[in-house]
């Protein structure tokens, strides 16, 4: 099972360039149905700005809002960014089987300005063609790293902010701007990790029907009070014991210290 990491220690280290390589090779393995605007950006390999992932996650901490831990984030160095590009449409013929999306729409993202989805065709050849393939590229990665004890977790919001993501980071992308979906991130030692008592009500019971549906309590949020509930799903924060088989309850002192902050709700993801 896949666990949200919020944070990382000062003892945390990045993955190893061979453990980064094989898991990148087991996320493009994946079954995908589209071969174009498929792009995996590693902001730690670009060699003319070694300090651009702490620059990542100032942005990060700026336009997303995320419920990650202000203080703790910066430990973690290694940053994977799933975006489109735009491709040289000289290189495809009138019968290409997967035909390039115009420039004009990557200007301002695929949902905003003077070019953008508007029909529920586009939007949803969009979402099939695109979106879909890139989520699960960026699961299968995620998944491949943890296998290898490394902590990890993922942002979407990121989708929300093409035009400022394109301001900061353009200048690395030679095809001009880029739409960022989504981008996982990871460490091997945890500071906080976000997880749901919720999650243990799901049984045999809950799957056992011919249309599934997640059942969800609210006795949780009944018997904690505000203040003390890291956001507004009713999830808590932990930390893994020693071998990591075991999450263990921070104490209110030690969630304090992370400067978590709750999610901006003008973001979904």
């Amino acid at each position: 099972m896949l666990y949200q990491t919020v944070g990382y220690t000062n003892q945390s280290q990045n993955p190893n360039e061979s453990d980064i390589n094989y898991c990148l090779t087991k996320s493009l393995q994946v079954p995908l149905n589209t071969k174009t605007h498929f792009r995996i950006w590693l902001p730690h390999r670009e060699e003319s700005n070694p300090n651009l992932v702490n620059e990542f996650w100032d942005w990060v901490n700026k336009y997303l809002e995320p419920s990650t831990s202000k203080r703790t984030m910066k430990n973690c160095g290694h940053v994977a960014v799933w975006l489109m590009t735009p491709e040289d449409e000289d290189h495809f013929g009138e019968d290409a089987v997967d035909p390039p999306i115009s420039r004009n729409f990557f200007k301002d993202g695929f949902f905003n300005g003077d070019y953008k989805l508007s029909s529920e065709e586009e939007i949803v050849s969009f979402t099939r063609q695109y979106v879909a393939c890139h989520t699960i590229s960026a699961i299968e990665y995620a998944r491949s790293l943890q296998s290898r004890g490394y902590d990890v977790g993922f942002l979407s919001q990121i989708q929300h902010t093409p035009v400022p993501f394109n301001e900061s980071f353009g200048k690395y992308f030679n095809a001009g701007p880029v739409y960022p979906l989504l981008f996982i991130y990871a460490g091997t030692e945890a500071s906080a990790v976000k997880h749901s008592d919720q999650r243990q009500l799901i049984d045999n019971e809950t799957v056992s029907q011919a249309l599934v549906e997640p059942k969800w309590s609210n006795d949780y949020l009944k018997s904690t009070p505000s203040e003390l509930i890291p956001d507004h799903c009713g999830e808590k924060l932990y930390k893994w014991n020693f071998d990591k088989s075991a999450l263990i309850d921070l104490t209110d002192a030690e969630i304090k210290q992370l400067d978590y902050k709750k999610r901006s709700e003008k973001f979904i993801g």
